[in-house]
């Protein structure tokens, strides 16, 4: 499956919301979106967003409300923000997961629960795409490989790359798919 054939995304730790821009304008495929960060960084995705896609941004406020986020059965752009707690309430089907270097950031602990509520709301056909590097500190990351460990249910096949502002340093690319 390619990111051609996919429909629904949910990115960890998005920053100011700069992928979900390059997703939402390169694939016209994605028109469901799920970001997840943390507080404030969460408040920081959502305007940039919101700057951009208007009322299709849903944030917070709204989520909070909710008792679940589940996309409308439509092609309108739906995006909504969310801090982590909230990812309890997802019950839409996700095509693609996404997460650049800030998996390895977390406690193992924390992305096992991410990878338990993942499974839940993921098909076989769905994507699984992380990105993130080499040189890692143990006292603040843990080894790359791991990713692969707390994600029992998916199958990962490992791309490495050099970076582009640093020669001597590394990206590993895990892209697959459930078992």
């Amino acid at each position: 499956r390619t990111l051609k054939e996919c429909n629904s995304f949910l990115e960890v730790g998005p920053g100011f919301g700069g992928n979900i821009h390059l997703i939402e304008q390169n694939f016209s495929n994605f028109r469901k979106f799920i970001v997840i960060d943390i507080v404030p960084n969460v408040w920081v995705v959502t305007e940039y967003l919101r700057s951009l896609y208007g009322d299709s941004v849903k944030d917070y406020l709204l989520t909070k409300q909710l008792n679940k986020i589940e996309f409308s059965d439509d092609t309108n752009l739906e995006i909504f923000v969310i801090p982590p707690w909230e990812i309890e309430k997802i019950s839409s089907i996700i095509d693609c997961f996404w997460n650049a270097n800030s998996f390895v950031e977390m406690s193992p602990k924390i992305v096992m629960n991410y990878a338990e509520k993942f499974r839940k709301i993921s098909t076989r056909n769905s994507i699984y795409n992380f990105i993130t590097y080499d040189k890692f500190d143990p006292k603040t990351t843990f080894p790359p490989d791991k990713i692969q460990e707390l994600f029992v249910n998916v199958k990962f096949e490992k791309f490495e790359s050099r970076t582009l502002q640093d020669s001597n340093r590394k990206n590993y690319f895990y892209v697959g798919k459930a078992k």
